[in-house]
């Protein structure tokens, strides 16, 4: 269970601009909905393993039971520079296709709101992606992941998330992550 906080950037228009949020974190999110694992678009939005999850909504416990087997996702990460993913499937798992995601996380970020309904306020933000980076399907399941641009770093600790996803199927197969050390 890795959360990710993906920021969209269609509500910057309300006069506050969210400076995590991209154009392409909203449009993952007309995928999920495209795709049919998300009702409409809206925020705050919840996916778990490929799914809406509206259970925050009545303060539900999500279920983060371990689904089946699927194989062993290894990373070694070089900051500012690459992350090297290595995917061993179970025998017999369909392995084609597969894209491999890295983002980079912030945790104990302070945001001063501008603007809106939250204006004057203090936002406390963790497991804000700063950064994410795409490699294409490869056939020896072994992917070298450019290391994201990183925006708005104000983050106290940091950590990295790889996961692996078909091609036009945003659901997660396989994911793993860790802390990153502060240089």
């Amino acid at each position: 269970f890795i959360p990710m906080a993906f920021h969209v950037d269609y509500w910057d228009h309300l006069g506050w601009k969210d400076r995590f949020a991209r154009p392409e974190y909203s449009e993952r999110q007309r995928m999920y909905q495209k795709s049919g694992r998300l009702s409409s678009v809206y925020t705050p939005g919840f996916v778990l393993n490929g799914r809406e999850w509206q259970g925050w909504f009545r303060r539900g416990s999500p279920d983060i039971s371990l689904g089946r087997k699927v194989g062993r996702l290894q990373i070694t990460v070089s900051p500012g520079m690459h992350a090297i993913a290595k995917f061993n499937p179970v025998p017999g798992r369909k392995v084609d296709d597969l894209n491999a995601n890295l983002v980079v996380l912030g945790f104990d970020i302070n945001s001063e709101i501008g603007a809106g309904e939250n204006s004057g306020r203090d936002l406390q933000e963790d497991f804000v992606i700063l950064g994410h980076s795409l490699s294409k399907a490869d056939t020896e399941l072994t992917w070298i992941l450019p290391w994201p641009e990183i925006t708005a770093n104000m983050a106290r600790k940091l950590a990295v998330v790889v996961w692996l996803s078909r091609e036009g199927d945003p659901k997660p197969i396989q994911a793993t992550g860790g802390w990153l050390g502060r240089d």
